[in-house]
């Protein structure tokens, strides 16, 4: 998912793209990119896509090639980044980084290998394509040879990346030429994973010399480029190789994708349109990718044609109905979701993915129903409930053996949320007669949530005890922090430490036990002990963005100098944690400072002006950016002389940069999806548009996030819903404020006696956990509340 701006120009923006960040410019640069708006609701093709051939009985008709346009992936190569010579893909690998500790790989200096003067196409410098493709087919002897040779590299491995460099190198003259490539692809992704990236640069370019018909080359190097940020010599390399392997399917996806992280759309409508001379058996995935770009975008009719198109053409790929269901049911549509479920059943009826998501689906409706367990007195079809029970029996007869325990027990999760204990019990109980013995400890686990959701300690706890005795020692964690939560359900805390303590001895390993320590002490109020638990933790698990966040929120207590040494260091450890970076968002959201601006009118139209700086670069660790108010004596001198306007314009942008970090990072945490919309009503107030801000999470689909949990009031509750739910508890806590607070947001004055940590929790207000500020077990939480605080909306999934 690439964070674009909530509200960007209507405009396309003139962007020049660097190594390492992206800003606009009004001044022409030598190879700009035109970087369109990336959730346009228009489309270019309002009839479909060009690769769409105009067919008896279509209605997709094929448009002509003069309305597709796109400067990347034009064939023959056009001007800019496209034209990529041997030379300019070798100087890649002497600009982008300085020298290494490593010495130079040893590769060949002799004339026949160097690169031809800059501007030189790769095409023209080989000599012999048909003999190129043909070394591509390996004989039976070639692929023995390799395969003790790769056998024997991979011992190599072990000894260190310089003697297996000097083995593989050795070894070149004992095997067919025809297979350096493949060497030397092996030394560049073992100098990539030993971050020797100069070297592997130039391993890389030495395979795509060798062997430019090998897509695996290309796109190798092309994603090593895109990890290490450098996007613009990403897509320089992909073109490059669809010149070489212009339909090949991985290649495609991964230049359409990347297209679309730089916000390029119609780059990668482009790619799609050279599919129009394929035979759809051979284009099919390919174009499959096109519906999800579109509707990633936010293109409903053209991707709702995309895959009726592929429905139409391919329907005995059970994955295409899974996709087109997926998609509408992200856009809440369920009946056109079900018809496609069905069709897709009726074609593929031993497909289980469909299945599965027919079951979804048919309850999602049937709770809906305002007769859920009964048929209206009119009408002769069966209730909603009944219907999702034969839908049940009509998978078990069609699903294969190995999964009709699944089918029972996900029956069993249905009845236990409408309300049917015995019925769930008996579906239990025939998952277990349908299940093979190294999974009954699944069985086991769902049984026992259901029962304690049912309040019946005693028979959830003998539950656990069964699945712990047969649970895999790699899923042992897992077992025993249901065991701990139940527990801590039950009021014994003492007991689900020691659980937990034993968790942490046995599965070290496990950072999620870890995790649970310090959760359960901030439910238990003990905010200093959260802290000691935290802190040890990352002695042991440094790397675990989730830890860091969770310090960070603690650190709240200690003030808000304190949360902000503790995100500095977060940044040093994980630069790339979502988590970490919202709750650095979170740290400007709830300054001080940013409650007390000025209202004048000026203020407010620059804001509804305002758009965030998108860095298509990830940041690096040295340059990433920090907050400002926090980092050094010097900007708070600056904060002070600068007008409160100026510090609350700078705050805002700050925290809209560090929310697209996260979204860009982790997009499936939630809650930086719900402190994004935050700032949307902080800046717009409650009529604000969040249309494109919902794309954004529909496409990221977040499951976890305390905030985003908090949000669901349903295991089944679509991504939207909980938006919608997030955004009417704000503006309801919003109205809770005191009377000073309605006037405006930027006039909000914090009470005082509240301090840093205050409990108030309307938009704006102080305190990191601003909606959910039910952290703490307390006596008056009822039962459903409780369990709802210690396990989230967390299923137990087959």
């Amino acid at each position: 998912v690439a964070p674009r701006a909530v509200n960007p120009p209507t405009q396309p923006i003139e962007l020049q793209v660097t190594s390492a960040h992206t800003t606009p410019t009004g001044t022409p640069q030598s190879s700009p990119l035109f970087l369109p708006q990336a959730l346009s609701t228009s489309h270019p093709y309002p009839h479909g896509y060009p690769w769409m051939h105009t067919e008896s009985g279509s209605d997709l008709p094929l448009l002509p090639s003069s309305s597709i346009f796109s400067p990347a992936y034009m064939l023959p190569p056009a001007s800019g980044v496209a034209s990529v010579s041997l030379g300019a893909l070798q100087q890649m690998g002497h600009d982008l980084d300085g020298p290494e500790t490593d010495e130079s790989p040893d590769v060949d200096d002799t004339p026949s290998q160097e690169a031809p003067p800059p501007g030189t196409d790769l095409v023209g410098t080989v000599q012999n394509k048909d003999v190129k493709r043909a070394d591509l087919t390996e004989s039976p002897n070639s692929k023995q040879t390799y395969k003790q040779f790769f056998k024997q590299f991979k011992n190599k491995e072990r000894e260190g990346f310089k003697d297996a460099k000097h083995f593989a190198l050795d070894h070149l003259c004992h095997l067919p030429e025809k297979l350096h490539w493949k060497v030397y692809l092996e030394l560049a992704d073992l100098a990539k994973r030993e971050n020797h990236l100069r070297t592997a640069r130039k391993y890389y370019f030495k395979v795509t010399q060798l062997q430019p018909y090998a897509a695996q080359g290309w796109l190798e190097y092309a994603k090593m480029e895109e990890e290490c940020g450098q996007l613009e010599q990403c897509q320089a390399i992909l073109a490059t190789g669809l010149h070489y392997c212009p339909f090949n399917e991985s290649l495609m996806v991964k230049g359409i994708k990347h297209e679309e992280r730089m916000g390029n759309l119609s780059a990668a409508r482009t790619l799609l349109s050279r599919l129009r001379t394929q035979s759809i058996d051979k284009a099919w995935r390919t174009i499959m990718e096109g519906g999800l770009l579109e509707a990633r975008a936010g293109n409903v009719l053209v991707a709702r044609k995309v895959f009726k198109y592929l429905i139409k053409n391919v329907p005995w790929y059970g994955p295409i109905y899974q996709e087109a269901y997926r998609f509408e049911e992200r856009c809440e549509e369920y009946e056109r979701a079900i018809h496609i479920v069905e069709k897709g059943l009726k074609e593929n009826p031993r497909y289980g993915p469909l299945w599965f998501s027919a079951l979804r689906l048919y309850e999602k409706m049937a709770s809906t129903s305002p007769h859920y367990n009964s048929a209206p007195s009119d009408s002769s079809s069966p209730s909603p409930l009944l219907q999702t029970r034969q839908l049940v029996e009509r998978a078990r007869a069609a699903i294969s053996r190995e999964l009709t325990w699944k089918i029972y027990f996900e029956a069993a999760q249905i009845e236990e949320r409408a309300g049917n204990l015995a019925l769930a019990r008996t579906a239990y109980v025939k998952s277990v007669e349908h299940c093979s013995e190294n999974l009954l400890w699944k069985v086991w686990l769902g049984g026992s949530r259901t029962e304690l959701n049912a309040d019946n300690i005693d028979i959830a706890r003998k539950l656990l005890t069964r699945s712990l005795q047969e649970v895999p020692a790699k899923m042992r964690a897992m077992v025993l922090l249901e065991c701990s939560r139940l527990e801590e359900y039950a009021g014994h805390t003492d007991k689900a430490r020691r659980i937990l303590e034993r968790a942490r001895q046995e599965t070290r390993y496990e950072w999620k036990v870890f995790l649970e320590s310090v959760l359960l002490e901030m439910r238990a109020g003990n905010t200093e002990a959260a802290i000691r638990e935290a802190k040890a933790a990352l002695k042991i698990h440094s790397g675990t963005g989730r830890l860091w966040a969770v310090l960070i929120q603690l650190n709240q207590a200690h003030g808000k100098e304190a949360q902000s040494k503790v995100f500095q260091r977060a940044l040093q450890q994980v630069p790339k944690s979502g988590e970490v970076w919202c709750e650095g968002a979170r740290i400007l959201l709830s300054s001080r400072s940013l409650l007390s601006g000025p209202t004048s009118e000026a203020l407010s139209a620059s804001l509804s002006r305002s758009t965030s700086a998108l860095a298509l670069a990830p940041p690096s660790p040295s340059s990433t950016p920090l907050p400002s108010s926090t980092t050094s004596p010097l900007s708070k001198s600056l904060d002070a002389l600068a007008s409160p306007a100026d510090v609350l314009r700078r705050k805002l942008h700050e925290a809209r940069q560090f929310l697209d970090f996260a979204v860009q990072f982790t997009p499936q945490y939630g809650d930086s999806f719900i402190e994004y919309l935050r700032l949307e009503l902080m800046e717009h107030g409650p009529e604000a548009d969040t249309s494109r801000l919902e794309q954004l999470c529909v496409n990221a689909d977040p499951n976890y996030g305390t905030m985003w949990l908090h949000s669901k009031r349903h295991p089944l509750d679509s991504t939207r819903q909980v938006l919608r739910n997030a955004k009417r508890m704000l503006l309801e806590t919003s109205s809770t404020a005191p009377p000073a607070a309605h006037e405006s947001w930027q006039g909000r004055e914090t009470p005082s006696d509240q301090g840093e940590s205050g409990e108030g929790c309307w938009v704006g207000n102080t305190g990191v956990l601003s909606l959910h500020r039910t952290q703490t077990l307390t006596p008056d939480l009822s039962n459903e509340e409780k369990r709802k605080l210690i396990f989230g909306s967390d299923q137990i999934k087959p």
